[in-house]
């Protein structure tokens, strides 16, 4: 009886540092476990995050336009996701190449930076890029002293 109860509880503990490890994986397969798993970490101190597959995001339109009088650069840029479930989202690679395509400079954006660029609470990181949708990224940044002829937007996880 004693053993058979330690077998029970140690298969118990088992699967449950089998769910802690693979957290975003279950949370994924099984949407409906992931309050249970965010509820699981409270007490680890770990997070339940989105998957990271950049394989499955597009960029499927970009505008770069300078601000008159300016060195500020406005970039839009709409990213797809096309994964069947949601994704986290990822940061933002924009180079700037010259006439010969090659990068003059780059310049990385966090997605708290341009969620608080657009005036999106940084809670909204948590929320991730639902299956199929796309998400409209505006920032501004600076480019003194550069005369950019092309660019190139990519999004990335770190």
């Amino acid at each position: 009886m004693v053993f058979g109860s330690g077998t029970v509880l140690l298969v118990i503990v088992a699967l449950l540092q089998l769910a802690v490890l693979f957290r975003v994986e279950v949370a994924t397969t099984v949407p409906s476990a992931r309050a249970a798993l965010i509820e699981l970490c409270k007490p680890l101190r770990c997070a339940v995050g989105w998957p990271t597959r950049a394989d499955l995001l597009a960029v499927v339109g970009t505008e770069l336009q300078a601000v008159p009088g300016t060195d500020i650069l406005e970039l839009t840029a709409v990213l797809r996701s096309r994964a069947t479930y949601t994704l986290a989202l990822p940061a933002i690679e924009v180079t700037l190449t010259d006439t010969q395509n090659r990068a003059l400079a780059r310049k990385v954006f966090a997605p708290a930076d341009y969620l608080a660029a657009s005036g999106e609470p940084r809670s909204r990181v948590d929320g991730g890029l639902a299956a199929g949708a796309d998400y409209i990224v505006r920032v501004s940044f600076e480019a003194r002293g550069l005369t950019a002829a092309g660019f190139v937007v990519y999004p990335f996880y770190f």
